[in-house]
């Protein structure tokens, strides 16, 4: 986990799943048994939510963004270089 995708994805727990979740469970001061349990899936869910948080912040900030640089109501900054040439 955080190493990127995984090159494939397996439906079951082999030896390189065992090895993943003992890292996270190491970086993650977790204790170290390489069983997904309440512990170390609370931690994955609480990663995930803050992935999900940080996107939307992204999303909102961009849009705030765009807002500002559009200006006034019904002002259309980009149209003189978004015009169609010949048109």
């Amino acid at each position: 986990m955080g190493s990127g995708k995984p090159k494939t994805e397996i439906p079951v727990y082999g030896s390189e799943t065992g090895t993943q979740l003992k890292k996270f469970q190491k970086d993650q001061g977790l204790a170290v048994d390489g069983v997904a349990g309440k512990l170390t899936l609370t931690r994955v869910d609480d990663l995930l939510m803050s992935q999900q948080q940080s996107s939307c912040n992204a999303a909102a900030e961009n849009a705030a963004l765009a807002a500002q640089m559009a200006g006034p109501k019904g002002n259309r900054p980009f149209a003189a270089t978004t015009a169609r040439r010949g048109a």
